[in-house]
């Protein structure tokens, strides 16, 4: 299982925080806020920097009768190497990473609905350990592109 925590920014926001601006404006509700500094307490104990933008087509879905239930499913994983705290997906330098397998992912809050048990049950689904951003590191190194320590 995974439990994520989020904090929406807008873009101007997101990039100062990214990039470790101080002063940082963080978001005024608690549970936001919560989230962005335990993000920027992560990124500095464990020194991170960016390294890869992975990219992939997704196609999500959303429950009809409850909102916190959601299927995803990502399909031509792709990466390439930067060293610069912003997105930016109009490169033409990305490599594949994952071209024939789709990662689903059954996501809900609380307790997994019965028909998503059925459906895992109907086709056999396992659960398996998939790192999108870790593959992309694993794909780029393979193909000899030069990722700074």
């Amino acid at each position: 299982l995974v439990f994520k925590t989020r904090a929406g920014l807008p873009r101007d926001r997101a990039r100062a925080l990214l990039a470790q601006a101080a002063p940082l404006d963080l978001p005024d509700d608690p549970q936001r806020r919560a989230a962005a500094e335990q993000f920027l307490a992560l990124a500095e104990r464990s020194a991170a920097r960016p390294r890869t933008v992975v990219r992939y087509d997704r196609e999500a879905y959303v429950g009809r009768f409850d909102s916190e239930v959601r299927v995803t499913f990502d399909r031509m994983l792709r990466a390439a190497v930067t060293d610069e705290p912003v997105v930016q997906t109009e490169r033409n330098d990305f490599v594949p990473v994952e071209s024939s397998r789709v990662v689903v992912e059954l996501k809900f809050n609380h307790r997994m609905p019965n028909w998503m048990a059925a459906v895992i049950q109907r086709f056999e689904l396992r659960r398996l350990s998939f790192s999108k951003y870790g593959r992309s590191i694993e794909a780029l190194a393979a193909q000899g592109a030069a990722l700074q320590a």
